[in-house]
């Protein structure tokens, strides 16, 4: 999956928008009502790892393993 692809992701499912006027250079700052600030650097082209999207969305997001995968199989 893309960086593109898990931020459409992040937005669809989970509700997360960038806030403007935060993050620098590559990073962006996600917000989302409910739920933890998300600092990622976003690269549009590059392709995550499996370990990098679920290290997201378990111990940054705050999901179990179990709602994160329902998550990805929504997708």
């Amino acid at each position: 999956m893309t960086a593109r692809q898990f931020g459409r992701l992040l937005e669809r499912e989970l509700g997360y928008a960038a806030v403007p006027g935060r993050g620098k250079g590559s990073h962006e700052v996600l917000s989302a009502p409910g739920r933890p600030q998300l600092i990622w650097a976003f690269h549009r082209n590059r392709e995550l790892s499996p370990i990098e999207i679920r290290s997201i969305r378990v111990k940054q997001v705050h999901l179990s393993l179990r709602e994160a995968q329902e998550v990805t199989d929504r997708a």
